[in-house]
């Protein structure tokens, strides 16, 4: 993404404002900058007028700000959605490729900011939570889905501005507390959903939307390192990273394996500062995984990788 020198960058949240790392260097995004010293639960990154590019982020405790410019600035979509809880941020575009943001919140429901107005769904709108603690955009078909990760209530799909599906462990998710959503592609060029969950992580087909899930677990085999999966990686070579509490689960696809894939785990003896990973992932440009986790930030190059 753009950093505030123009450059290619990397955002990052942490526990006492956001910072960005740009040609090698770590700057700090905090009170000097207007953004407030809190929790910052998720960056989004959409294109402005000129060249620019906006920074959104969303905090624990003092709701939405936009970066435009040098100066952070806090953004207020009352009445319509309460942007003081928003949680989860995802960038987007509509049909006409003209940029969007979606916000989950923690209490809600889900929020879009598109051509300077705000939408909002709840659990009257057919979302099966109020809590929203994922978010992902697919292209089919159908046109745009937006999928949305709930807790409690599972994975709400959205085609049209309205709710056509719910996906939940009656219908095989494993756990109803949808914690990463990803878009992979397999071998082959066939589209998955993945979804990380308390009960593992779940994939299907994207272009068959009645096929079944299948899941991978602590019970399964390969086996998981946690069922806890908060973020989900994927290369474009296939390799799909899994942040867990206990440790970051790669999973290769190699025919000989059991299911097509087996599991490596990357623990603190590996590299990682801490072996708990929380909400929050991204692969950047140079094709690095970067991985959240509760003692700092982890990145995983995959060309200098023996």
């Amino acid at each position: 993404e753009a950093g505030p020198g123009g450059g290619t960058a990397v955002w990052l949240g942490t526990s006492s404002g956001a910072a960005v790392v740009e040609d090698g260097r770590l700057l700090r995004q905090g009170p000097e900058s207007g953004l407030p010293a809190f929790q910052v639960r998720s960056l989004a990154t959409l294109p402005a007028a000129g060249g620019r590019h906006e920074v959104w982020a969303s905090l624990a405790g003092a709701g939405l700000w936009r970066r435009d410019g040098a100066r952070w600035r806090p953004v207020e979509a009352r009445p319509v959605f309460r942007s003081d809880d928003a949680g989860v941020l995802l960038a987007d575009a509509d049909d006409a490729g003209r940029p969007l943001l979606w916000v989950g919140s923690e209490r809600s429901g889900l929020g879009r900011f598109a051509g300077g107005r705000w939408k909002a769904w709840s659990v009257a709108d057919g979302l099966p939570a109020e809590s929203v603690l994922s978010l992902l955009a697919t292209s089919g078909p159908k046109g745009r889905t937006l999928w949305v990760g709930t807790r409690g209530g599972g994975l709400a799909e959205i085609v049209g501005d309205r709710v056509v599906a719910v996906h939940d462990r009656r219908t095989g998710l494993p756990n109803n507390h949808v914690l990463a959503l990803a878009e992979v592609t397999a071998p082959g060029g066939a589209r998955e959903l993945w979804a990380g969950t308390r009960g593992g992580v779940a994939r299907r087909p994207l272009e068959a939307p009645g096929s079944g899930w299948t899941v991978l677990s602590e019970e399964s085999v390969p086996a998981l390192p946690s069922n806890n999966v908060f973020t989900i990686a994927a290369l474009p070579g296939g390799d799909v990273f899994l942040g867990t509490n206990r440790g970051v689960a790669r999973l290769r696809r190699k025919p000989a394996a059991a299911e097509g894939l087996e599991v490596l785990v990357y623990g603190t003896n590996e590299g990682l500062p801490g072996g708990a990973c929380n909400q929050g992932s991204l692969v950047d440009a140079r094709g690095r995984v970067w991985i959240a986790t509760s003692a700092g930030a982890a990145v995983f190059d995959p060309a200098r990788a023996a």
